[in-house]
């Protein structure tokens, strides 16, 4: 039983100084420990940064819906006042053409008055010569 007990102490010792560490390698352990938790932080701080980053991305992309969304408002607008104004500018056209045509029509008309207006000049040039040779000749 002694033996027993002395061979469980000795397995127990055993244990216990294989679970310690020598100090070399326990300060070593420490230092990558320190190490990784200063990655830790600065990962920790990267992640916090690009968050805030995320967070203004987002603000400006519904910002930027929202302009786009105005703009194509805006464009939509447009482009029915452009339609309008295209209907306006062709029926003006076609009375621009339509009085071009009225103004040949009038001018037309007033060459053949003023035909018939010196016509009628020579015929009453004719009369009061006709006129002038009865008076002379009674």
């Amino acid at each position: 039983m002694r033996s027993s007990l002395v061979m469980r102490i000795l397995i127990l010792l055993m244990l216990l100084l294989g679970a310690c560490m020598p100090m070399p390698l326990y300060n070593e352990v420490k230092g990558d420990l320190a190490d990784t938790r200063n990655q830790l932080d600065d990962a920790q701080r990267q992640l916090d940064d690009l968050r805030a980053k995320q967070a203004e991305s987002e603000v400006q992309l519904q910002w930027m819906e929202l302009a786009l969304s105005k703009s194509e408002a805006r464009n939509s607008q447009f482009s029915k006042e452009v339609k309008k104004l295209q209907t306006q500018n062709a029926y003006l056209k076609n009375i621009n053409q339509q009085q071009f045509e009225n103004i040949k029509t009038l001018e037309l008309e007033l060459e053949k008055r003023r035909s018939v207006i010196q016509l009628q000049g020579k015929v009453i040039q004719l009369l009061d010569d006709t006129k002038k040779t009865i008076e002379t000749s009674l």
